[in-house]
């Protein structure tokens, strides 16, 4: 059986310069060789390629090009008789802490709580044009600077660098999203326009507009998948999502079909 560093290097060989990051979940993401990807096409503006270095499958979250094998790429690239070069081991890079994410349970239900008559509910509801109904499937929340949380889940926010030094939590002022509902493996935030917001809700400028915590294993909303769905749309923002599954709760289709959205997910992970 071929090592991770093994499938690695002959994907790096395969599609010289095209490599970006490996993950800690087993994953290498590139820049994908069957559509112009490096011209950051998308409001992500990031590669969409990924192979599994497990077992050498990979796929492209954008044009859908997808195979089984290491070998199956490198004819989808024109590459024959290619056989992989004698390459050495590569080296590996230290594991990431584990994410913590999943123990703020707490912390979300206080931002859950303060939803309802916050600006995250303005932003949702009136800019964004999103029903309560669906807000409330999701479980929106709006992020306090200092929310009132145990110890534990405090120290479990500091280990998922969500606080800035002085003890504000980096969800100030933002439309706070788990996933899944409870016991999420990512936080997504979108950050609410400043002059939307009371003063003192938000004390630093975000770098952008929104921001993730956790491990994104798969897109967000998959939750939502179920033996009956049929159609799966992958969006490219939350809010993108969100409005989605209005439209196909307005459509009467919640049965059949589910909106996602990647949010930097491995290309390759199967719905």
């Amino acid at each position: 059986m071929q090592s991770q560093s093994d499938i690695l290097a002959q994907a790096m060989e395969l599609m010289p310069g095209k490599f970006v990051r490996e993950d800690s979940r087993g994953w290498a993401t590139f820049w994908c060789p069957f559509h112009p990807d490096e011209q950051h096409q998308g409001r992500s503006k990031k590669p969409n390629f990924g192979v599994n270095l497990e077992n050498g499958q990979w796929k492209c979250l954008r044009c859908w090009k997808a195979g089984g094998s290491i070998n199956s790429l490198s004819r989808q690239l024109g590459v024959m008789d290619w056989r992989p070069s004698q390459t050495p081991v590569l080296p590996r890079r230290a594991a990431r802490p584990p994410s913590q994410v999943s123990a703020l349970d707490e912390a979300i239900s206080v931002t859950r709580a303060r939803f309802i008559r916050s600006p995250a509910a303005e932003y949702a509801h009136k800019v964004r044009h999103l029903s309560p109904y669906v807000s409330l499937v999701y479980g929106l929340g709006y992020g306090l600077p200092r929310p009132s949380v145990s110890r534990d889940t405090w120290q479990a926010a500091r280990v998922s660098k969500m606080l800035l030094r002085d003890g504000e939590w980096l969800w100030a002022g933002g439309v706070v999203y788990a996933d899944p509902p409870t016991q999420p493996s990512v936080l997504n935030v979108r950050y609410i326009p400043d002059e939307m917001l009371p003063q003192g809700d938000r004390n630093f400028v975000p770098p952008d507009n929104h921001h993730t915590w956790g491990n994104r294993i798969q897109p967000l909303g998959a939750w939502r998948i179920t033996p009956a769905t049929k159609t799966v749309l992958v969006v490219e923002g939350m809010f993108d999502m969100l409005v989605a599954a209005q439209e196909i709760r307005q459509r009467g289709g919640e049965r059949e079909a589910v909106a996602v959205y990647t949010n930097g997910a491995s290309p390759a992970r199967k719905l």
